[in-house]
């Protein structure tokens, strides 16, 4: 029982570190995010590792994690006519470019290795967890306005479906932060 309270308390603790808005502090926010969830898979999970989404992927998934970009970015071209009136980030350069990275890799380890693989094996089936993980996604990108969300969750879903069939976690790193990083060149063209 102290192990489900620990757990969902850290799971609050991090979404909280999402939301509440960081500003300069962003960066250390991602890195916080990514140290506490690493350890905390590492250290207090009773989830294999595999499970979390920790195992090597093969060729043909990293082949499958380019058209997933090319899907999300195609997507979010037809959703940015929308967001075409949404005032861009101040800041440039390399702590941009790191906060691209790091966001990519804190979103991924939290909404698909902690949430899908911690929670789903444990409590609840697959895909009301699913659900609940991309919602939480597109809360998360609520700062881009309702059709930014919606696209956020649209794709925490084609995201989720791709942990589940691939198992690997690696995939999704890859092509969440060739997604951003695209989406980082495009706005600032």
């Amino acid at each position: 029982m102290k192990y489900q309270q620990a757990r969902h308390a850290l799971t609050f603790f991090v979404f909280v570190l999402f939301v509440i808005p960081c500003g300069r502090y962003a960066l250390i926010s991602r890195v916080l995010i990514i140290l506490l969830l690493v350890l905390c898979g590492i250290k207090c999970s009773r989830t294999p590792p595999a499970a979390r989404g920790w195992q090597r992927p093969g060729w043909p998934q990293m082949g499958e994690a380019l058209l997933l970009v090319l899907l999300t970015v195609g997507a979010g071209a037809a959703v940015s006519s929308w967001l075409a009136d949404r005032p861009l980030p101040a800041r440039t350069g390399a702590g941009l470019w790191a906060l691209t990275v790091l966001s990519a890799v804190s979103e991924e380890l939290f909404f698909r290795s902690w949430l899908l693989g911690e929670y789903a094996d444990r409590d609840v089936p697959f895909f009301p967890m699913l659900l609940y993980s991309s919602a939480a996604f597109g809360v998360l990108h609520l700062w881009g306005g309702p059709a930014a969300a919606g696209f956020a969750f649209f794709t925490g879903v084609i995201y989720g479906m791709a942990f589940r069939r691939w198992g690997s976690l690696w995939p999704l790193l890859a092509s969440h932060i060739l997604h951003n990083s695209l989406v980082l060149l495009w706005n600032y063209r």
